[in-house]
């Protein structure tokens, strides 16, 4: 599921009262993305976000750059095996994390943004990253 980085979030859940919730992370194989190396504590920031996760779904959504690259490494992958791989290689989310911003702005990312971060140098927007640096040391 793609959504433009800061574009408006329209999913179901409602985000923090009377702030403008935001998308960030939302990446797909069709639409390019940032990349760059992750500020200091990113990464460590974002999984422990990512343990209390907001807006549980039921299944999964695979990190679909890891799943083009099983597909594409002609091996037959059945299921369970493709399954356990994701998992292995923290691809799988089904959930998001909020994040409270500054200037009445709150941000909703998938769970999975820190494997897109660490795995595919997914590089969020600075003042996101600001943010939930802020939120873990609070």
């Amino acid at each position: 599921m793609y959504f433009p980085d800061l574009s408006p979030y329209t999913g179901s859940f409602p985000g923090v009262p009377g702030a403008a919730s935001v998308n960030v992370g939302w990446l797909d194989a069709e639409h390019p993305f940032p990349q760059g190396p992750a500020p200091s504590g990113l990464v460590e920031s974002l999984e422990w976000l990512g343990r209390e996760p907001v807006n549980l779904m039921r299944g999964w959504h695979p990190c679909p750059f890891c799943l083009a690259s099983l597909e594409a490494s002609g091996e037959l992958l059945d299921g369970k095996v493709v399954y356990q791989r994701l998992n292995d290689w923290g691809a799988l989310g089904n959930g998001e994390i909020l994040v409270p911003g500054s200037g009445g702005r709150s941000y909703l990312a998938p769970v999975m943004i820190s494997h897109y971060v660490s795995r595919h140098e997914y590089l969020p927007p600075a003042e996101f990253s600001a943010a939930v640096l802020v939120a873990r040391t609070g």
